[in-house]
C-alpha cells in the first residue's frame, strides 16, 4: 500500500513513465495473498486518504477572515483533473474483473468520488453564500460599484428597445424562483460559481465518456433490480448537509427498504468507508446502468438568487455597454473598439473577426459567463436560469440588431466607412456566438432558443456587405475623376507624356487602403471575398471607361501609360484576392469572380493593342483576318487571330514578360524560381494561414523550399555540428545555434508527420543538404573501431530528436526493469556465480575488496542483462518505426554507399538508432529529466555502461576487433540470440516492404484534387502535438523572408524593387508579424514591392509584333468598335503620308467586314 501510495496520477505522468501498470500489478500481487474484499477495503481507504489530502491542499479551511474563497475556486479545475485521473485508474482496474464481488463498476466510482467531491462542493457554495450575506449586511445603507445588480432595485430597458409588453415580461421573469433573491452576487463571486460548475461538468463529461466506452463492448454486472431502480433516482447523501422534508418525500416513491436505508445514511455523519460494505447479490447484466449524480442540488441554496443575477449582468450590459455606444455615436459619430485576443483567434483564425466594437466584446463575455449555468439548466432546480438567460439574452441581441441597423444608415453620410467594417465584424462576431449558443442550449426536439436572432443578424450581414460594396464602388467612382487627366479630345500632351493619369494612382491607392482596413478588421475569409467584389466593381468601371475613350494623338501615350499601369496594379492585387496558383494562372469558369477579372484584364489589354499600336502592324493584323474569313465561314464571335490560341489570363504573361511566358498555365510549365516566387508570394499575401498553401509550399518543385532554408541557415550561422555525444549536458549551448536546432526541427517534424502522402520528403530534403556541407564522413567516425566522441551535425541531432519516442518505446520496458528493481540481479544471481567469488581458502586481505568485487560483478551482470533485453525491444519494435525514416534511412544508405564508406552490418538504419539510443542512455541525465527523478552515481554510471554496451553491440559485433570486453563476453555466451535480433532488424530496415515508393504530385494536377490534398496532409500533421506549432514556425519563417526569397531567385519584374526589398538577410524568425500598417505618401509610388517608376512605364516595350497576332479574345464587330475609337480613323484627323495607305485599307476592309456580315 506505501508503494500504491506513491504512484503518480494517470495524466499527470512524466514523459517517460516508468511506473506504467504499477498499479495493477501491485493490487494483482496483494488479491493473490490476501482476501479481495480486504484488499478493496484498504484501497478504498488509501483512495479517500489521497482526496482527503488533495481536498486540504487545494481547498484549505480556515476561520481567518482574509481567506478568499473565490480565489480557493480557481483550483477547482485542478482537482477535477485529478479526480479524472484517479476514476480513470479506478474504472481500468474494477474493468478486469480483479475484484468480483464488486457489483457495480460506476456504482463503486460514484460512492468514493462523485459524492464527496459534490459535498465539498456544497460547503463551498455555502461559504460563499454566507460571504455574500455578511457583504450585503455591511453595505445595506449605500450601494457599492462592485455588484453587478440590486436584486430589488432593477435597471430599466433601454429607451426606444423594449415594447411595455417586454418590459412587463421581463419584470415576470423574477417572481419565477420559489423565493425572493437575498443577496447580491458580485462578478468576483460569479466567477468563483462558474469555476465550480465548469469542473463538475469536467468530472460529469469524463464519466459519460467512460460510460460509453463500457458500452461499446464491456460487459458488467450490476445488483438487483432494486438497486438499480435506486441508483436512477440518484443518492442525496454527501450532496446536501441537511436534508429537507421535500426531497425525502420524493424518495418516498422507492420502496420502504430503499428508504429507510437512505434516511439512515444521510443521518449518520460517517463517512462511506468507515465500514466495511456489506455482501451483494451479482448477478449478469447485458449493460450496468450508470447511477445519477444529482449534483445541481448543489446550487439549489443559491439558485434563485442565480436567476436574476442573469436577467440584471444581461441588462447591466444594455444599459451600459450598448447605451454608452449608442451615446457615443450620436455626439461624435465614433464608437470604441477591442482588438480581439490571440486565444480567441486560435483555432477558428480563419472565420473570427480581428477587430470588434467594444459594446459586443463586453457583451460577449459576460454571456460567456453565464453560459455554463445555462447550459447546466436544462432540467431540474437550474431550468429558471437558464429561462432568465435565454429571454433576457434574446431581448439585448434584438436591441443590438436595431442598434447597427441604425448605425449602418449614417455611413458614410455622417462617419468614416471604417466604421462599416467595424459594425460587419461585430455583427459576424455576434452571428458566430449566436450558433454557438444555439448547440450549447438547443434541446433534444432540435428547438434552438437564438434561432431567430440568429437569422436576423445572418441577413444583417450580407445587407451589410453589400453596403460596403456599393459605398466602395461610390467612393472609387469620385475618385476615378479628373478633368485634367481625363480630357482625351485635348491636342496637349499630359504632362508632356511623362505620368500616367492621377485616377489611376488613386485608384491603386485606395483599394490598398481598404484593402488593409478589412485585413485588419473583418474575419479572413469574409474580408478577402469583400475585397474581392470591391476589386471586381472597381475594374469593370475602368474597362466600361476606357473602352469608349477617344484619345487625340497627344494624349494616345497616356492612354497606354493607363493600362500598362492598371494591368501592373492589378497583377499585384490578384495576388491578394486569390488563395491559389489556378485562380492568378488559369481561372475556371466556375471560379467567380476570379475568371470576369481576367477576362476584363483581357479586354484591356485588347483596348491598348487595337487602340494604341502602330497603324501598319494593326493593318496587316486585320488582313489576316480578311483572310481567314475568305477560307473559312466564321460567325460572329470570330477571334482576331486563331492560329496562336489563348485564354483569358494570357495579359499576365505579357505585362511581365520577364517572369511568366506565353502559354505558362500551372506550376509544371513554370521555372523552379519563379513558380517558388509566386506560390511564397500568394501564402503571404492571404489574410491568414492557409495551411494547405504552407504544405504545397514545402513540396512543391523537388522540395526546393525546404533544401534552400535550411542550408542557408548553416551557411549563415555557421554552426555546421552540434556538442560533442558525451558532452552534451555539460557544454552552453549558443543562440544561433538554438535558432538553427528550432529550424530544423520544424521543417523535419513537419515532413516526418507527412509520411502517408510524403513518405520520402524528410529523406529528399536532408540529403541535399549532407552533401552540400560534405558531411558523409560522421558515418565513417560513428562506425569507427576506436570511437573518438565525434561531434553530431544539426542534421543528425534532428534525426534523433524524431526518434525519440520510438527509442523511448524500445527504452522503457528495459529501464523499468533495470531502475525499479536495482537489486533483483543479487537476489537471483546464480550459485556458480557465487562460488567463484568465494576465496580459495586463504585469509582475505580485505574483506571491503571482496564485497566490491561482488557489487562489480553484479552490476556487470545486470548490465549485460538490459543489453540483452534492448536487443529483444528493438527486434519486437522496429515494425513500429515510422515509414519516413525507413525512407530516410534507404535514401542515405544508398548515397553512403556511392561515396565507398563501410557501414556496420551494412544497414545505416542501425547506426542512427544504436546512436539515438546512446545519447538517450549516456550518464543517466536525459532519463532522469524525462522520468523526473534523479539517480545516484551508482545508477548513473550503470547507465553509462549500459549505453556503451548498447552502441558497441549493434555496432562492433560486425567487426573483428570488439573495442569493449563487454561485448565479448556478450559475443561468446549470447552470440546466437544477438545475431538473431540484429539480423531480424537489418532484415527489416533492408528490405522493400520497409518504406515507401515516391509519391510525386504533378504540379498540372487537377487544382480541386491537389488542394484536397494538400489539405489531407495538413489535417494529419495537426494530430501530432507538435505539428501545429511546427507548421506555424514555417509559416512565419516564410513571412519574415519573402523579400530575401525574391532576391535568392533572382526574380526579374517589369518595375524596379524599393530600397527596401532589395537589402534584406535571412532571417531565423518564428515570431508572428503585425498586420501591415497603411501609408498613404508611400502607396501613392509603389505597386506592391516595387516602385511606380513613370519611365519605366512610358518606356514599356509592348511588342505589337507578338500581341497583335495573339488570339485577343475579340470578335470581328468588337475589332471595329475598337478600332472607330483610334485618332486616325476619326473625322479631321490628321495623317501622315505613310499612315494614309493603312488607314484607307483599313475602313475598306471594316466596310467590306461591316456588309459581309449583313
Amino acid at each position: 500500500m506505501d508503494k500504491l501510495s506513491k504512484l503518480p496520477l494517470r495524466g499527470f505522468e512524466q514523459e517517460l513513465n516508468l511506473q506504467e501498470h504499477k498499479r495493477y500489478e501491485y493490487l494483482q500481487s496483494l488479491v493473490t495473498l490476501y482476501q479481495a474484499d480486504d484488499i478493496w477495503f484498504c484501497y478504498q481507504m488509501l483512495r479517500v486518504q489521497q482526496l482527503e489530502g488533495y481536498f486540504n491542499s487545494l481547498l484549505p479551511q480556515s476561520s481567518d477572515e482574509k481567506l478568499d474563497v473565490a480565489a480557493i475556486t480557481k483550483n477547482c479545475g485542478i482537482l477535477a483533473a485529478l479526480i479524472n485521473g484517479m476514476i480513470d485508474e479506478d474504472f481500468a482496474i474494477l474493468s478486469t474483473g480483479m475484484f468480483k464481488k464488486v457489483s457495480s463498476t460506476f456504482k463503486a466510482i460514484h460512492d468514493l468520488y462523485l459524492d464527496k467531491y459534490a459535498d465539498e462542493m456544497s460547503a463551498l457554495i455555502e461559504e460563499i453564500y454566507d460571504d455574500l450575506k455578511d457583504i450585503m449586511h455591511r453595505n445595506s445603507a449605500q450601494s457599492s460599484s462592485e455588484f453587478l445588480y440590486d436584486g430589488n432595485h432593477k435597471k430599466p430597458l433601454l429607451k426606444g428597445y423594449a415594447s411595455p409588453a417586454e418590459q412587463g415580461l421581463l419584470n415576470s421573469g423574477a417572481r419565477r424562483s420559489s423565493r425572493k433573491a437575498s443577496i447580491v452576487i458580485s462578478k468576483h463571486y460569479l466567477q468563483s460559481l462558474q469555476d465550480i460548475l465548469l469542473s463538475v461538468f469536467h468530472i460529469e463529461e469524463h464519466m459519460d465518456s467512460l460510460y460509453k466506452m463500457a458500452c461499446t463492448g464491456i460487459s458488467s454486472t450490476s445488483g438487483n433490480s432494486s438497486n438499480r431502480r435506486r441508483g436512477s433516482k440518484g443518492s442525496l447523501r454527501g450532496v446536501l448537509k441537511t436534508v429537507s422534508p421535500d426531497l425525502l418525500g420524493r424518495k418516498g416513491s422507492n420502496s420502504s427498504e430503499s428508504s429507510t436505508s437512505e434516511s439512515s445514511l444521510v443521518a449518520s455523519p460517517r463517512p462511506l468507508l468507515d465500514s466495511r460494505p456489506a455482501p451483494k447479490i451479482v448477478e449478469k447484466s447485458k449493460l450496468e446502468e450508470k447511477p445519477v449524480w444529482e449534483w445541481k442540488l448543489v446550487f439549489k441554496l443559491i439558485s434563485p438568487d442565480l436567476v436574476q443575477c442573469v436577467e440584471q449582468v444581461v441588462w447591466s450590459n444594455a444599459s451600459s455597454s450598448l447605451e454608452k455606444e449608442q451615446k457615443d455615436w450620436e455626439i461624435a459619430y465614433s464608437m470604441e473598439v477591442v482588438q480581439l485576443p490571440h486565444d480567441v483567434l486560435a483555432g477558428c483564425i480563419d472565420h473570427y473577426p480581428r477587430v470588434v466594437s467594444k459594446c459586443v466584446y463586453e457583451v460577449i463575455e459576460d454571456l460567456y459567463m453565464l453560459l455554463p449555468f445555462a447550459k447546466a439548466g436544462n432540467g431540474g432546480i437550474l431550468h429558471p436560469v437558464k429561462s432568465a438567460f435565454v429571454h433576457s439574452a434574446n431581448q439585448l441581441f434584438s436591441n443590438i440588431h436595431g442598434h447597427y441597423l441604425a448605425i449602418s444608415q449614417d455611413i458614410p453620410k455622417k462617419a468614416a466607412a471604417k466604421f462599416l467594417l467595424v459594425t460587419l465584424s461585430s455583427c459576424v462576431y455576434v452571428r458566430d456566438h449566436l450558433n454557438i449558443f444555439n448547440e450549447v442550449l438547443g434541446e433534444e426536439e432540435g428547438k434552438k432558443p437564438f434561432a431567430t436572432r440568429h437569422e436576423q443578424f445572418v441577413e444583417v450581414v450580407d445587407i451589410l456587405l453589400e453596403k460596403i460594396s456599393h459605398v466602395h464602388t461610390i467612393l472609387l467612382s469620385n475618385i476615378l475623376y479628373d478633368a485634367e487627366s481625363y480630357h482625351w479630345a485635348e491636342e496637349k500632351e499630359f504632362y508632356e507624356n511623362e505620368r500616367c493619369s492621377f485616377p489611376i494612382q488613386m485608384w491603386h491607392q485606395h483599394l490598398t487602403g481598404v484593402r488593409t482596413d478589412i485585413w485588419s478588421i473583418c474575419p479572413p475569409n469574409l474580408a478577402q471575398s469583400l475585397f474581392t467584389n470591391i476589386l471586381y466593381e472597381s475594374l469593370a468601371m475602368l474597362t466600361r471607361r476606357y473602352t469608349r475613350i477617344k484619345p487625340s494623338f497627344r494624349r494616345v501615350i497616356q492612354f497606354r501609360m493607363d493600362i500598362i499601369t492598371i494591368l501592373l496594379c492589378m497583377f499585384d492585387q490578384m495576388m491578394y484576392v486569390c488563395d491559389s496558383s489556378v485562380k492568378l494562372l488559369e481561372p475556371g469558369y466556375n471560379q467567380q469572380p476570379h475568371y470576369s477579372i481576367h477576362n476584363l484584364c483581357s479586354i484591356l489589354l485588347s483596348v491598348l493593342a487595337v487602340v494604341t499600336s502602330p497603324v501598319d502592324l494593326l493593318y496587316k493584323a486585320c488582313r489576316k483576318i480578311h483572310q481567314i474569313q475568305k477560307h473559312n465561314s466564321f460567325s460572329r464571335s470570330v477571334l482576331l487571330i486563331d492560329d496562336n490560341h489563348s485564354y483569358n489570363s494570357h495579359w499576365l504573361s505579357w505585362i511581365h514578360p520577364k517572369l511568366l511566358h506565353q502559354g505558362q498555365k500551372n506550376y509544371g510549365d513554370l521555372q523552379t524560381t519563379v513558380a517558388l516566387y509566386i506560390h511564397t508570394k500568394l501564402l503571404v499575401c492571404q489574410p491568414y494561414p492557409v495551411w494547405s498553401l504552407v504544405i504545397q509550399a514545402l513540396v512543391m518543385k523537388n522540395f526546393t523550399l525546404p533544401i534552400l532554408f535550411l542550408t542557408q541557415s548553416l551557411a549563415q550561422a555557421d554552426v555546421g555540428c552540434v556538442l560533442k555525444v558525451e558532452d552534451r549536458s555539460s557544454t552552453p549551448v549558443l543562440e544561433n545555434e538554438l535558432a538553427v536546432k528550432q529550424l530544423f526541427k520544424s521543417i523535419c517534424t513537419v515532413l516526418l508527420n507527412m509520411s502517408l502522402y510524403f513518405p520520402e520528403a524528410l529523406g529528399r530534403v536532408l540529403l541535399p543538404v549532407i552533401d552540400r556541407f560534405d558531411q558523409w564522413n560522421i558515418f565513417d567516425q560513428l562506425g569507427a573501431c576506436k570511437y573518438a566522441n565525434p561531434t553530431i551535425p544539426v542534421w543528425l541531432d534532428t534525426i534523433i530528436f524524431l526518434l525519440k519516442p520510438f527509442i523511448l518505446r524500445v527504452l522503457k520496458p528495459v529501464l523499468k526493469k533495470l531502475l525499479n528493481h536495482p537489486s533483483s540481479s543479487r537476489e537471483i544471481e546464480s550459485v556458480m556465480s557465487v562460488i567463484s567469488d568465494l576465496p580459495c581458502g586463504c585469509v582475505p586481505q580485505s574483506i571491503g575488496a571482496f564485497r566490491t568485487k561482488r557489487r562489480q560483478g553484479c552490476a556487470k551482470d545486470q548490465v549485460n542483462n538490459a543489453v540483452l533485453e534492448v536487443l529483444k525491444q528493438l527486434s519486437e519494435h522496429i515494425y513500429t518505426l515510422p515509414t519516413s525514416f525507413c525512407t530516410l534511412f534507404k535514401i542515405l544508405q544508398d548515397a553512403v554507399k556511392e561515396k565507398g564508406a563501410r557501414i556496420p552490418h551494412d544497414c545505416l538504419g542501425l547506426q542512427i538508432i544504436a546512436l539515438g539510443l546512446k545519447m538517450q542512455l549516456w550518464s543517466g541525465t536525459a532519463v532522469e529529466i524525462m522520468s523526473g527523478t534523479s539517480f545516484s552515481p551508482e545508477t548513473k554510471k550503470i547507465l553509462t555502461l549500459l549505453a556503451e554496451g548498447v552502441y558497441s553491440i549493434l555496432i562492433y559485433s560486425d567487426m573483428d576487433l570488439s573495442p569493449i570486453e563487454m561485448n565479448s563476453l556478450l559475443q561468446s555466451q549470447h552470440n546466437d540470440f544477438t545475431n538473431e535480433n540484429i539480423n531480424h532488424i537489418v532484415t527489416f530496415l533492408n528490405s522493400d516492404s520497409s518504406y515507401s515508393t515516391p509519391r510525386h504530385m504533378p504540379e498540372n494536377t487537377i487544382s480541386d484534387f491537389a488542394e484536397e490534398y494538400y489539405q489531407a496532409a495538413a489535417n494529419e500533421l495537426f494530430g501530432c502535438p507538435t505539428g501545429m506549432n511546427c507548421l506555424a514556425d514555417v509559416y512565419w519563417l516564410v513571412v519574415h523572408n519573402v523579400d530575401w526569397l525574391e532576391n535568392q531567385l533572382n526574380i526579374q519584374t517589369s518595375l524596379p524593387r524599393t530600397n527596401i526589398s532589395l537589402s534584406t538577410n535571412f532571417t531565423i524568425n518564428f515570431s508572428p508579424v503585425p498586420p501591415p500598417s497603411f501609408n498613404p505618401l508611400n502607396s501613392f509610388d509603389e505597386i506592391g514591392n516595387s516602385k511606380l517608376d513613370q519611365e519605366k512605364i512610358n518606356k514599356f516595350d509592348c511588342d505589337w509584333g507578338d500581341l497583335l497576332f495573339r488570339d485577343l479574345g475579340l470578335s470581328i464587330y468588337g475589332v471595329r468598335t475598337l478600332l472607330l475609337n483610334r485618332h486616325e480613323l476619326q473625322e479631321g484627323a490628321h495623317l501622315e503620308e505613310h499612315e494614309r495607305k493603312s488607314v484607307e485599307e483599313l475602313r475598306l476592309l471594316l466596310d467590306y467586314d461591316t456588309s459581309d456580315h449583313r
